[in-house]
C-alpha cells in the first residue's frame, strides 16, 4: 500500500475514508488492522461495500453523509477523487479539518479540471497555489505530493 509508510511513520491507527465508494482502501486498511471509518453517500454503494466488508468479516465503521460523523479524533483521512465533485469544497474541508486530531494528516488525490465531469466551480483547485491556499485556511500544511497524491497535516493545537 503506498500509504503504509506515512501510516506507520505517523503511528496512525484511526483512519476515514471520505467518499469511500465500493470500499477498495476500506478493505485494505482494515486487512492492516487499522481502525477504520467508511464515508460515503448512496444507498447502492453504501450497500455494496457493507456486504464486501461482511464477506471478509471485516470490523469497519459505515457512516452514510458527512454530516452523520459524530467522532473528531481520526489520525488520518483519506479521500480519492471525490474533492472535484463537490458543491462548496471549502465548508468539506472544514469539516473534514474539524474531524482531524491535532497532527493528523489529510490525504486526497483530485483532478479538479476536466469538463462536464467535475463541478467548474472547483477548477480553480487544479492550480496548486489556489490548492494549498484553500487548505492553509484550515490549518492545513503541505508536506509531500506523491503523483496525484497530495499530503497535508493538521498542526498541533
Amino acid at each position: 500500500m503506498i500509504f503504509s509508510g506515512c501510516l506507520k511513520r505517523n503511528k496512525y491507527k484511526k483512519v476515514m475514508d471520505f467518499g469511500a465508494g465500493t470500499g477498495d482502501l476500506c478493505i485494505e486498511l482494515a486487512q492492516n488492522k487499522l481502525l477504520v471509518t467508511y464515508c460515503d453517500i448512496g444507498e447502492k454503494l453504501f450497500a455494496f461495500a457493507r456486504w464486501r466488508f461482511l464477506e471478509r468479516n471485516l470490523s469497519v465503521r459505515m457512516i452514510n453523509g458527512l454530516d452523520n460523523v459524530k467522532e473528531y479524533d481520526y489520525d488520518c483521512i483519506f479521500s480519492f477523487d471525490a474533492f472535484e465533485h463537490i458543491k462548496d469544497l471549502p465548508e468539506t474541508i472544514d469539516k473534514l479539518v474539524s474531524y482531524l486530531a491535532p497532527g493528523g494528516s489529510l490525504i486526497f488525490s483530485g483532478a479538479f479540471s476536466g469538463g462536464t465531469l467535475h463541478l467548474e466551480e472547483n477548477e480553480q483547485y487544479n492550480e496548486l497555489k489556489a490548492l494549498d491556499a484553500l487548505m492553509q485556511r484550515y490549518g492545513l500544511t503541505f508536506q509531500d505530493k506523491f503523483a496525484q497524491f497530495y499530503f497535508y497535516k493538521r498542526g498541533r493545537v
